[in-house]
């Protein structure tokens, strides 16, 4: 019974780490007087990334789940992300401080039966910019990684463009990733190591 238990268990814990490794970045542009797409269905585990193009605006959650992380973040020219990791399903609201009296509010709904633990979605630290040939990133570890890291390049839809894995990663040194001439525009960079990761925006000429 107790060797039953154990393997339960241990099928449990696979499934969790497996739906992480399969989270998806979604991308809501703030403009104008709204948040693009207003309205998302997500899965827990996934990384919702508010991106800014013009104004001053906030995110700010407004009716969340129980135990899911509030969040007030401006999000303006001097602050120009906030990423939040999806940890408990339900229905999450959200509105611009500012501009919530004009429709500026926003939700996603979030699917799956199981929290995450805030503390397996750890971000890593680390910077990526483009290089003066215009052919190629350069990633800049700001931690050392117990294990390789995995990057992933997207476009604002979701797209992947560009990935490599196997990049070892010590704080303070620089990786240069090959991606031949991209479209310019602005981009998310992805950095993932074991079930820890974090999304950043790039913008590439």
């Amino acid at each position: 019974m107790k060797k039953s238990y154990k393997s339960i268990l241990l099928i449990f814990s696979l499934s969790l780490l497996s739906g992480f490794s399969q989270a998806t970045i979604h991308s809501i542009t703030v403009e104008d007087f709204a948040f693009r797409p207003a309205n998302l269905n997500v899965l827990v585990g996934d990384t919702i990334i508010w991106s800014w193009i013009s104004g001053e605006h906030t995110t700010t959650s407004d009716i969340i789940p129980a135990g899911a992380d509030s969040w007030d973040m401006i999000v303006d020219f001097s602050t120009a992300d906030f990423n939040y990791i999806v940890t408990v399903p339900g229905t999450y609201t959200y509105y611009c401080i500012p501009h919530q009296s004009m429709g500026m509010t926003g939700s996603f709904v979030a699917s799956g039966t199981t929290a995450i633990d805030q503390s397996a979605s750890s971000s890593i630290r680390f910077s990526v910019f483009q290089n003066s040939d215009k052919n190629s990133l350069i990633l800049k570890g700001g931690e050392a990684l117990e294990q390789a890291a995995e990057f992933r390049l997207m476009d604002l839809s979701g797209k992947t463009v560009f990935a490599k894995s196997s990049i070892e990663i010590k704080n303070g040194s620089r990786v240069e990733l090959y991606t031949g001439t991209l479209t310019g525009g602005i981009y998310l960079a992805e950095l993932r190591s074991a079930n820890r990761r974090e999304v950043k925006r790039i913008i590439i000429n």
